[in-house]
């Protein structure tokens, strides 16, 4: 059985959750991976795969454009005619829409994984929007399913795809646990947020949240890089990574106390889910995607606004058995929900009785 993934987005969580799933679903005999390249996909592509996944770039554009993107449909089609995959699963919007758009065309099976819908952009105008939900809403009646990484995506997929089902994120747990137990235990209590500096991730938020901290026992850790946006002043108690190796990442991640989550849309952030692992508790903007992870009082808390935060932050600071049962909590759930030895079965199942699935509904 031949399951090929399609991507224009190949960085960040979505190459993460494609390499996943070709390292956890050992049963599909065959996995290949048709990406496209942005500024951020990584050089070294081969060191997130297993030696046996083929893959193959394609041309293919984030911005909507008439020419460029039948160049794209184009390519996409000839690799499917070669090919000839048992199930293609579409990654991100623009690959959804092609893969999509070729079930016009060609007789094949469609799964798309949304991975945060184009139209819960906040940093777009409203007319923009309701132009990407619309588009949604008409690739929607097309033949395929679509599978929501969280229940809020889920929610969204029920109200513009004829056919959705939830598969929820999931990561690697294993290898965690050599992370596990470097926390420093000194005055300062270490707040992480992990991601690209970008408009979803809110910065500004995060740097807000620090300034009111300023002189107190914080330090805060943004793991990552990008570029601050004008007019945003970095507080001194903020330290921001730059962009490091997956491995220095996590460890970065591990040696923290807080995760801090100030995004503005999410499909189910994987970074999270991480953290949750390493046993930190969670702070996070209620959107969708975050509050889904984040449940009050178990394994942290929602916060609205800079003051909410800030007033969370003091009573975690203030009892060391406050973060450790959130922390707890936190793991249980991932465990649960979100472990890949669990998860990647639900996977396997769908690829390999896709006919099924399209008739009678998914899980």
């Amino acid at each position: 059985m031949r399951v090929l993934h399609a991507v224009e987005s190949f960085s960040s969580g979505v190459l993460q959750s494609i390499s996943l799933i070709c390292r956890s679903v050992p049963a599909i005999d065959e996995f290949v991976v048709l990406h496209g390249n942005r500024a951020e996909t990584p050089k070294n592509l081969d060191r997130w795969f297993n030696p046996g996944v083929r893959l193959i770039e394609w041309h293919v554009e984030r911005e909507l454009s008439a020419s460029a993107d039948l160049r794209a449909f184009r390519e996409l089609r000839s690799v499917v005619r070669d090919l000839r995959p048992d199930v293609i699963h579409a990654h991100s919007s623009k690959a959804g829409a092609l893969c999509r758009l070729l079930t016009l065309v060609e007789k094949t099976n469609v799964v798309y994984s949304p991975r945060g819908y184009a139209f819960l952009r906040g940093d777009l105008p409203r007319a923009k929007q309701r132009f990407y939900r619309s588009l949604e809403w008409l690739l929607g009646q097309l033949d395929h399913i679509t599978v929501a990484c969280g229940v809020g995506e889920l929610i969204q997929a029920a109200s513009v795809s004829r056919r959705c089902m939830l598969i929820p994120n999931m990561i690697d747990v294993g290898p965690l646990g050599a992370l596990e137990g470097r926390r420093r235990h000194d005055a300062a209590l270490v707040v992480a947020m992990c991601g690209r500096i970008q408009p979803q991730k809110n910065f500004p938020l995060f740097a807000s949240i620090a300034e009111r901290l300023q002189g107190e026992p914080f330090v805060f850790k943004w793991i990552g890089g990008g570029r601050v946006p004008p007019g945003c002043p970095v507080p001194p108690n903020v330290e921001i990574t730059g962009w490091l190796e997956r491995q220095a990442a996590l460890a970065q991640l591990a040696s923290s106390d807080v995760f801090l989550q100030t995004s503005l849309w999410e499909g189910l952030p994987l970074a999270m889910l991480e953290a949750m692992a390493l046993r930190l508790p969670v702070l996070v903007l209620p959107a969708v995607g975050n509050s889904e992870l984040a449940i009050d009082g178990v394994n942290g808390f929602k916060c609205g606004c800079a003051d909410d935060f800030v007033d969370r932050l003091r009573e975690l600071r203030e009892s060391s058995d406050l973060r450790a049962r959130l922390g707890e909590q936190g793991r249980h759930i991932v465990d649960r929900n979100h472990d890949a030895t669990v998860t990647a079965t639900r996977w396997e199942s769908l690829y390999r009785s896709f006919a099924r699935y399209a008739q009678y509904g998914g899980i």
